[in-house]
């Protein structure tokens, strides 16, 4: 018998869920997108979402959700929230899937700013990291070095544009300019830990800061990043 070169496998993987809390917010859905990923648009380029609409009464557009999705550079994924067989076949007729989340899930929140309603979330797979992948010299900008499974170890500067990716923690043994990722599959656990800390992009479980929200003292600093209680805390270390 021939060997069989097609294999299906079941894995996990992390989606962005944005949850529409109520009809009168479907209205302010395009600005509150359009303002998420101008403020990190290399972190939400061509990112895989859902779109959680529970909470919504009257009819839904699907159509016009998916646009607003694709033009701010993200990939429509499927449905989350279908309370009618009406619902679930209207969004099979606009091409998507009608996601079922039945696992029990926290969430990491990305709060939005006053009076516009929906939520970004990320969804938490918990997996235990147990290596470490060590990256030895500088990533340039534009490179990207992602640890799957693992926590990654840096032994050189991240350069402006340059990002680095781990589903662990992520150790900088010298200076980060660029965008840090840690905990990219979930873990709450995870933490930045940075020689030299000037980055355009700091995430952990999904809750991220941009540069202008690093204080000063912390600029140029050795500095420990952490997630609790779903906000980042820079701490410095000598």
């Amino acid at each position: 018998m021939a060997e069989q070169s097609i294999i299906f496998k079941g894995t996990s993987f992390t989606l962005s869920v944005i949850h529409i809390e109520n009809d009168a917010a479907m209205a302010n859905l395009h600005t509150f997108i359009a303002d998420k990923v101008g403020q990190a648009p290399a972190f939400f380029k061509s990112a895989p979402v859902v779109v959680n609409v529970a909470n919504l009464v009257e009819n839904i557009d699907f159509k016009t959700i998916q646009q607003i999705i694709t033009q701010n550079g993200m990939n429509l994924v499927g449905i989350e929230g279908c309370q009618t067989a009406e619902q679930k076949l209207t969004v099979r007729e606009s091409g998507l899937s009608v996601i079922s989340n039945t696992a029990k899930n926290t969430a990491t929140k990305l709060v939005p700013t006053a009076d516009i309603k929906p939520e970004i979330q990320t969804v938490i797979v918990e997996k235990s990291i147990t290596k470490t992948i060590v990256h030895k010299g500088q990533i340039r900008s534009g490179q990207q070095v992602y640890a799957q499974n693992a926590s990654l170890t840096v032994l050189g500067n991240i350069s402006a544009g340059a990002e680095v990716i781990a589903d662990g923690s992520i150790h900088i043994y010298g200076a980060l300019r660029g965008r840090a990722i840690a905990g990219a599959k979930g873990d709450e656990s995870a933490q930045i830990f940075c020689n030299k800390l000037d980055p355009e992009l700091l995430s952990i479980n999904g809750t991220y800061i941009l540069s202008d929200a690093v204080q000063a003292e912390f600029i140029n600093a050795q500095a420990q990043i952490k997630c609790i209680n779903n906000k980042l805390e820079i701490t410095k270390f000598d």
